[in-house]
């Protein structure tokens, strides 16, 4: 018997799967185009808002009596604070402590006078303080060789004044010479050590009442004075042919002139 041939089976079509219906309507978009507009809008710059001036609010007035106020009390507004010195620049006036031509001699950058506002640098030193000399501020050696060494405007030596210590039974005995000084002795008390008996007749010396009304009249030292008169002033000195230090000491020299004519005194002015 002839076997037949299996027949090849053809393919069925398939059936059409069923359309699933979309959640969002045709018009609304998807939230991956929301999400993606949303990022655009915040890459954009804001746009100012344009806000009108306030306006200041009139004071309220409160009569006699009202509210417990019975001075007829005014309260300002709220929200109407002015603070007017924030608009304006405040420059501390101070005044010259010499008033004289010393405050008018200023460079043209306007430091003449530092007062040592700047920073790491010293205040310049008050010259009405460094006028005169107290002879008890110090001890009596050394309130006796500043006497003399501001009288003669350098170190005092030998020629202003010297000790003379001789040994006797009782100690030792010191007599100081002022040859500056009218060539005066004093002589001090007995003493157990010759220290000591210097110190004893420089004692004395401090206590005469001639040394120290005149202890009182010196003048500012001349170098605190140069201090006073430093900063500034170096394109007056170029345009004077002067250096910076020749042009300070004149200027000091002017201080020390405004304080002869006070009355201060030293014995180099007498010489001079």
């Amino acid at each position: 018997m002839m076997q037949r041939k299996p027949q090849a089976l053809r393919p069925q079509a398939a059936e059409p799967s069923p359309q699933l219906e979309s959640p969002l309507k045709p018009d609304q978009p998807s939230a991956r185009r929301v999400k993606r507009e949303g990022r655009a809008e915040a890459s954009k710059p804001c746009k100012r808002t344009h806000f009108e001036p306030k306006q200041d609010v009139k004071e309220e007035e409160f009569s006699p009596h009202e509210d417990g106020f019975e001075d007829g009390h005014r309260w300002p507004s709220e929200g109407k604070v002015e603070e007017e010195w924030e608009d304006h620049q405040w420059t501390e006036v101070k005044q010259d402590d010499l008033q004289g031509e010393y405050e008018a001699d200023e460079g043209d950058d306007g430091q003449g006078a530092s007062e040592g506002d700047r920073k790491g640098r010293k205040p310049a030193p008050d010259l009405d303080r460094e006028a005169g000399l107290d002879l008890k501020e110090h001890h009596p050696k050394d309130s006796m060789r500043r006497f003399f060494s501001r009288h003669a405007r350098r170190p005092a030596d030998q020629k202003d004044y010297f000790y003379r210590t001789t040994k006797t039974e009782e100690g030792f005995v010191t007599e100081l010479v002022t040859p500056a000084f009218g060539n005066r002795i004093f002589q001090g008390l007995p003493c157990a050590t010759e220290k000591d008996a210097q110190t004893s007749a420089a004692r004395l010396f401090c206590n005469d009442p001639r040394a120290t009304v005149e202890a009182a009249l010196l003048p500012p030292q001349k170098y605190k004075c140069r201090k006073r008169a430093g900063g500034g002033g170096k394109q007056w000195a170029a345009r004077q042919g002067l250096t910076l230090r020749q042009y300070q000491g004149k200027r000091a020299d002017r201080i020390l002139d405004h304080f002869r004519a006070s009355g201060c005194r030293a014995r180099a002015d007498d010489k001079s």
